[in-house]
């Protein structure tokens, strides 16, 4: 009998210290991500197409070589700015994009639609760690019935 409650207390005290471990170990890594999206970082992510200098510029260049008003909307009138938002992450990607102010539902998907293709950025730095952040571009159309007079493109982060 004794040794039947001898493998018994052995295999409880196997199956606990399992159990610690286990929780140790899941505890250890789901630490080890730092998930926050910053708003205002010490250094903001900066994206640069082509030759251009700086991220407002680069932005404009973008939207002029690969926006494209789909045949639906070219006889239509468009006149006004889109806001988007979206967080660059830490590998330059850009993901969570949506409009936050829009125009027109049609028009709104195909902007949106090129904001996720944009190529890589380069993400921003908080606490000379390389940080997901939240930016705001602001997207400014003027096509007037099948002639775009501008299209300009103004980006800047903004502080909730």
């Amino acid at each position: 009998m004794k040794t039947k409650e001898k493998k018994d207390s052995k295999e409880k005290r196997r199956n606990l210290t399992l159990l610690i471990v286990c929780f140790f170990t899941l505890y250890c890594f789901g630490q080890a991500q730092d998930t926050t999206v910053y708003i205002n970082p010490e250094v903001h992510a900066v994206f640069k197409y082509e030759d251009c200098k700086d991220t407002y510029k680069s932005c404009k260049k973008y939207f002029e070589r690969n926006f494209k008003m789909p045949a639906v909307l070219l006889d239509n009138g468009y006149t006004g700015r889109l806001i988007l938002e979206f967080v660059i992450e830490k590998n330059g990607v850009i993901t969570n994009a949506k409009i936050l102010r829009g125009m027109d539902e049609s028009l709104d998907k195909v902007v949106l639609k090129a904001v996720k293709n944009m190529p890589k950025w380069t993400p921003a730095i908080n606490k000379k760690k390389i940080a997901r952040s939240k930016f705001i571009l602001s997207v400014d159309i003027d096509w007037l019935y099948g002639k775009p007079e501008e299209m300009d493109s103004n980006s800047k982060t903004e502080t909730k």
